[in-house]
């Protein structure tokens, strides 16, 4: 399932909200608790994630087919239900403030973030997925709830499914299990297209 959206819908002040409100719906979603998802996949021979990407919100779940129909109703449960637990954001906090530590204890992770920031200069793409610290660090369930809100739209979605499955029947099931997903489109801001100068150069330092 993927969702227009991503860094393309954040700035300074809410950057790293989307990949806590995408990884978070994982955790916790219509009448299952995290557990019982991460117990049912794991069970079924599969997965299910969520993640914040330049210019959507996405999750993808796999399964062995027999679990087909159940996998697909939590995932209509984890796009459009999500119930983001607080002693799940308590977990997954510390886990996204160590990937954003971790930028900067390898070079090539490094250098891309340092391009990216100079680059796209006026741009969200300037920013990180993992987002800022500082608001990863305030983040609240009440500011990612309302980011799922505002974003994740029936008019700028698709669902996309590959495996053995009968197609017909899976399309009679998505329409009924999205029908209630809000519509509208979401509006991503236009920006300026980035200007190279020419010559010079650039330098990371520690």
């Amino acid at each position: 399932f993927v969702a227009k959206g991503g860094l393309m819908v954040e700035d300074a002040k809410t950057n790293g909200l989307g990949e806590l409100m995408a990884s978070l719906a994982t955790k916790g979603a219509g009448k299952m608790s995290g557990d019982e998802i991460a117990d049912f996949f794991a069970n079924a021979g599969g997965s299910i994630s969520g993640s914040c990407g330049n210019n959507t919100f996405y999750w993808q779940a796999s399964v062995l087919s027999p679990s087909f129909d159940k996998a697909l109703d939590v995932l209509a449960d984890v796009v459009q239900r999500p119930t983001f637990p607080q002693k799940e954001l308590d977990i997954l906090r510390p886990r996204q403030l160590a990937a954003i530590d971790r930028i900067d204890e390898d070079w090539a992770p490094q250098l891309f973030a340092f391009f990216r920031k100079e680059f796209f200069t006026h741009s969200p793409l300037a920013l990180q997925a993992d987002g800022a610290k500082s608001v990863v660090e305030n983040a609240t369930v009440e500011q990612i709830r309302a980011h799922h809100d505002k974003y994740v739209r029936a008019g700028d979605s698709v669902v996309a499914i590959f495996g053995n499955f009968d197609a017909d029947a899976a399309a009679q099931r998505i329409k009924k299990l999205f029908a209630d997903m809000p519509g509208g489109k979401v509006e991503i801001p236009a920006v300026a297209a980035p200007t190279v100068p020419a010559g010079g150069e650039q330098r990371v330092l520690k």
